[in-house]
């Protein structure tokens, strides 16, 4: 309808569609809000309020956390989720 009223849309050959840009800090975002839906207020923030999240490739997403401990802890309870969570985000990679 607007194109009968307005003229029609012009198609722009020299408009090239960039991809999104994936950053770490992004996906995290993403990621630890799908965290917060799934578990509860006191588990996400036990569990998940310090991890940081350091880097993403084409192969791996990186987070970071306080101590060893955590980390095992998220690998052993939580790594599937993340996992989940992260090939619906930014496609399959592996996390560390």
């Amino acid at each position: 309808m607007l194109a009968l009223l307005f003229g029609r849309a012009k198609e722009r050959p020299d408009r090239v569609e960039k991809p999104i840009e994936l950053t770490a800090e992004g996906v995290w975002n993403e990621i630890s809000g799908r965290l917060r839906e799934a578990l509860n207020e006191n588990t996400f923030s036990t569990w998940f309020a310090q991890v940081q999240a350091t880097a993403i490739t084409e192969s791996e997403f990186v987070l970071t956390v306080p101590n060893d401990f955590t980390r095992e802890w998220i690998d052993g309870h939580f790594l599937g989720l993340i996992g989940a969570a992260l090939a619906e985000v930014a496609g399959e990679r592996s996390v560390r």
